[in-house]
C-alpha cells in the first residue's frame, strides 16, 4: 500500500525530480553500455575483419602455390583427396577431412620430390616464386594472429579503467540528484516517521522506487548507449585490412556486454541507494535535515551594512562572510569540477593526438577519417559523459549550498540588502571559487596528459583550434553554476518577501 501511495504522490508532485533522476541514472547506464560495446566491437574485429581475411582463400585442405598447369596430375593417383588447379595454384579437396594424416603424407612427399627440391637445386630461396605447401586442415586463423588472447586481456582491462574513472563522476551525480530528492520529500519522509513507520519498511520503499528508476534508466540507457556506439561505428564498415591495417570496432552486443552493463548499473544504483537511505534514517521527523547556520540578531549589523554598502564595499564584504558561513558543499563542488575538468583535458589531448597521428601516417582520406572516429570514440565519450555527469553535480551542490545559505541572505535581507545585491555577493564568491577549480582542472589534466604522454613515449600537438576549444569547455561549467544559483537565490529571495516584517521563512516551511 505504502509503496503504491509513495510512487502515486511522487509522480504526481515529484514529476521533476523523477525526470532529473531518471536522466542522470540513464547516462550513467549509457556509459556502461558504450563503453562494454566499444570492448566487444573492438574484440569482434578479429572475428568480423581479420579471420575472414585470414581465411579467404581457405577453400580447400591442402594448397601448392605458385604451380604451373599439369602439374596437378602427379596427384592423381592419391587415395581420399581430388587434385585441381586454379589461379596458379593446386588445391587439394579432401573426401574425409577428419581422416587427413594420409593424404597429407602422401602430398608432402611428392611436393618435396617433385616441387621444392627441384627448386631450390635452381634457384634457392625465393619467397615470391617458391612453390609453397599449406595445409587449412584443423586451423581457424587465430594461429596467425600475434598475442591474440594478450590482446584480448589489454582491452577489456583499460575499459574497465575508464568505467571505473567515470564511475568516480557518475556516483556524485546520483548521489547528489537523489539527495535533493529526498530533501523534496522531507515533509512526507517525517509523515510516515509521525504514524511509525519502521526503518526496514522506509527503506523497502526507497528501494522500490530505485528499483523502478533502475528499470526504466537501464531501458532507456542501454539503446542509448549501444546506439552512439553503433553511430561511431558504422563508417567504418566495410573497410578490410586489404584497405587499413588499422583495427576498429565493428559493433557487436552480446550477452556478456550486456550483463556487464547491467550488473555495472545496478551496482551504482545500490551504493547511490545506501547513502540515500543514510540520509532518510537521519531526518528527524520534528525537525528539518537542511544544513543551516545559526541565526544572528540583524539589528546588531544594520550600522556596518550602511557603512559598507556606502563606501562600496558590500559586495566584498559580505561575499566574505558568506564564504565563511558556508558549507562543505561548495568544496565538494569545486574539488567534483576540478577532477571532471582534468578528465575532459586529457579526453581532449589524447583524441587531438591521435587524429594527428592518424592524419600524419595515412592522410585524410575517408578510410582513416572513419577508423578515427571509431576507435577515438572512447577517448570522445569518456570526455562527453565526464562533463555531462560533473555538470549535473555542479548544478546540484551550487543550488544546495545556495539553499543551505537561506537564513544567512534571510539576514542580509533583514540588513535592507536588495535581491540584485545579495546576488552580487554570491557572483563575487562564486567567480573566485570558479576561477581556482578551473584553474585547478586545468592544470591537474596537464599534468596527468604530460606524465602519460612522457611515459609512452608520445608528443603533444597543439593548435590554435585545440587551445580554443577549452573555452566553450570552462564556459559550459561556468554556467551550469550560474543557472544553480541564480535559480536558487531567486527561490530565497522569493520566499523572504514572502514572509512577514522582512522575516525568512525557514528552510523546508515554504508553501
Amino acid at each position: 500500500m505504502f509503496e503504491k501511495l509513495m510512487l502515486g504522490r511522487g509522480i504526481r508532485y515529484y514529476r521533476r525530480s523523477y525526470v532529473n533522476i531518471l536522466c542522470v541514472f540513464a547516462a550513467a547506464m549509457a556509459m556502461f553500455s558504450f563503453m562494454n560495446v566499444f570492448a566487444a566491437s573492438l574484440l569482434n574485429y578479429t572475428e568480423a575483419v581479420e579471420l575472414p581475411y585470414i581465411t579467404r582463400d581457405w577453400t580447400c585442405g591442402f594448397r601448392i602455390v605458385n604451380a604451373v598447369p599439369g602439374q596437378e596430375e602427379l596427384f592423381r593417383g592419391i587415395p581420399g583427396v581430388r587434385a585441381e588447379f586454379e589461379n596458379g595454384s593446386i588445391c587439394f579437396y579432401l573426401t574425409d577431412p577428419e581422416n587427413a594424416a594420409g593424404p597429407w603424407e602422401a602430398v608432402e612427399k611428392i611436393w618435396y620430390e617433385k616441387f621444392r627440391n627441384p627448386y631450390l637445386a635452381e634457384f634457392g630461396v625465393d619467397d615470391e616464386s617458391f612453390p609453397a605447401l599449406y595445409s587449412y586442415v584443423g586451423r581457424d586463423g587465430r594461429d596467425t594472429i600475434y598475442d591474440y588472447d594478450a590482446h584480448r586481456n589489454e582491452i577489456q582491462t583499460n575499459v574497465l579503467l575508464f568505467q571505473s574513472a567515470l564511475s568516480v563522476l557518475a556516483l556524485p551525480a546520483m548521489i547528489a540528484i537523489c539527495g535533493e530528492y529526498i530533501a523534496e520529500r522531507t515533509p512526507d519522509i517525517r509523515t510516515l516517521c509521525g504514524i511509525g513507520i519502521g526503518e526496514g519498511q522506509l527503506g523497502r520503499l526507497f528501494f522500490f522506487e530505485a528499483g523502478l528508476l533502475y528499470l526504466v534508466s537501464a531501458a532507456v540507457g542501454i539503446p542509448l548507449g549501444a546506439g552512439i556506439a553503433a553511430l561511431f561505428f558504422s563508417g567504418a564498415r566495410g573497410i578490410g585490412p586489404g584497405r587499413s591495417l588499422a583495427e576498429y570496432p565493428v559493433f557487436r552486443m552480446d550477452a556478456g556486454s550486456l550483463g556487464l552493463t547491467l550488473l555495472f548499473g545496478w551496482l551504482a544504483v545500490v551504493l547511490t541507494y545506501a547513502v540515500m537511505m543514510k540520509k532518510v534514517l537521519s531526518i528527524d521527523a520534528a525537525y528539518t535535515c537542511m544544513e543551516t547556520v545559526p541565526n544572528r540578531r540583524a539589528e546588531r549589523h544594520r550600522d556596518l551594512y550602511r557603512k559598507k554598502r556606502t563606501s562600496g564595499q558590500f559586495d566584498r564584504f559580505f561575499a566574505e562572510v558568506l564564504r565563511k558561513r558556508g558549507t562543505s558543499l561548495l568544496l565538494a563542488r569545486d574539488v567534483l569540477e576540478s577532477v571532471s575538468l582534468a578528465v575532459g583535458v586529457f579526453s581532449l589531448n589524447a583524441v587531438n593526438y591521435l587524429l594527428d597521428e592518424d592524419a600524419r601516417m595515412t592522410g585524410w582520406n575517408r578510410d582513416s577519417v572513419m577508423i578515427s572516429l571509431a576507435n577515438n570514440s572512447l577517448f570522445v565519450m569518456l570526455g562527453v559523459f565526464a562533463v555531462f555527469f560533473s555538470l549535473a553535480a555542479v548544478w546540484i551542490f551550487t543550488k544546495r549550498h545556495a539553499e543551505s545559505m537561506a537564513e544567512a541572505v534571510g539576514i542580509l535581507s533583514a540588513l535592507g540588502a536588495e535581491e540584485g545585491e545579495i546576488y552580487a555577493c554570491f557572483r563575487r564568491l562564486t567567480v573566485r571559487s570558479q576561477a581556482v577549480s578551473l584553474a585547478a582542472g586545468f592544470a591537474l589534466g596537464y599534468a596527468v596528459t604530460l606524465g602519460v604522454f612522457e611515459a609512452a613515449g608520445y608528443r603533444i600537438p597543439v593548435s590554435l583550434p585545440y587551445l580554443l576549444a577549452h573555452v566553450p569547455l570552462a564556459g559550459v561549467y561556468c554556467l551550469a553554476a550560474w543557472i544553480g544559483a541564480k535559480t536558487a537565490y531567486g527561490k530565497i529571495c522569493k520566499n523572504i518577501e514572502a514572509g512577514e516584517d522582512g522575516e525568512p521563512i525557514p528552510a523546508g516551511e515554504e508553501e
